[in-house]
């Protein structure tokens, strides 16, 4: 019993100290920059680009070369403003994007930007930031067929029922939107870049690819089930019909007895 009450709890503070040790020299070799946010941390204020009264100003953005692949296609890359959390971030797998004809080189950036235009409808809530990929003699690259990098932007302080916006040649327009939850973060997947800002008072439009995929989850079995009850049906009558006619010519076949007879 004295080996069972002493040694589990110092085999398990061994475990622990190892643990931390590992932990503390990891930590030592490679610091770790970027902050996680499944804990409680402090967070920075929004950062504006134009502030009003006592507003926070200065917002960060983001310049980075990740380059290209031998074979010419882009790499994955995670691009995130220096607050905490990022007020946007761009994130892209490899191949993500398509480089112009001859490019050697892959510049990613995010900068926080004046509006080129309100939207007609809704609010714009915090900065505008424009959303670049382009090689070293600014060629934009475009997005590839089939990938949806992610854009994501945080919610300035206070904000709620947002959505992200995309200022197009025809105005400013609500996409689909992920909401990131107690942060504020607001995420979508585009099919282009350009300038992006977190919209109040817009709703985004239908995406009637989930209630598709619902409704034939739901109708197609029902429709099978429909069939299923239908030709049941069909066949009983049937059976009864062909029942009917076979006693029908059971009483018209005159008895051999009473042929006898």
């Amino acid at each position: 019993m004295r080996l069972a009450r002493f040694t589990v709890p110092r085999a398990a503070a061994a475990a622990l100290a190892v643990g931390a040790a590992w932990a503390l020299g990891a930590q030592l070799a490679f610091p770790t920059l970027t902050p996680l946010y499944d804990g409680l941390s402090q967070l920075d204020p929004y950062r504006y680009l134009t502030p009003t009264g006592s507003q926070p100003g200065n917002p960060g953005g983001f310049a980075s070369k990740p380059g290209l692949d031998a074979n010419g296609q882009s790499r994955a890359f995670a691009a995130l403003t220096p607050e905490n959390p990022p007020q946007a971030q761009l994130i892209a797998l490899g191949g993500a994007f398509v480089a112009p004809a001859g490019s050697t080189s892959m510049d990613v950036t995010i900068e926080p930007v004046q509006p080129l235009d309100q939207p007609t409808a809704g609010a714009i809530a915090g900065n505008v930031y424009r959303f670049t990929v382009v090689d070293d003699a600014g060629n934009a690259f475009g997005v590839a067929p089939g990938a949806q990098p992610t854009i994501t932007l945080r919610e300035p302080d206070g904000v709620t029922d947002a959505v992200l916006g995309h200022d197009t040649p025809d105005g400013w327009v609500a996409l689909q939107t992920v909401h990131g939850g107690a942060l504020g973060l607001l995420q979508a997947q585009v099919t282009e870049l350009g300038d992006y800002a977190v919209l109040t008072g817009v709703s985004p439009p239908l995406d009637l690819g989930p209630i598709a995929a619902i409704g034939l989850a739901i109708g197609v079995p029902l429709v099978a089930v429909a069939v299923y009850l239908v030709l049941r049906l069909r066949r009983e009558r049937r059976a009864r019909a062909i029942a009917a006619e076979l006693a029908r010519n059971r009483a018209r076949v005159p008895s051999k007895r009473r042929r006898r007879r």
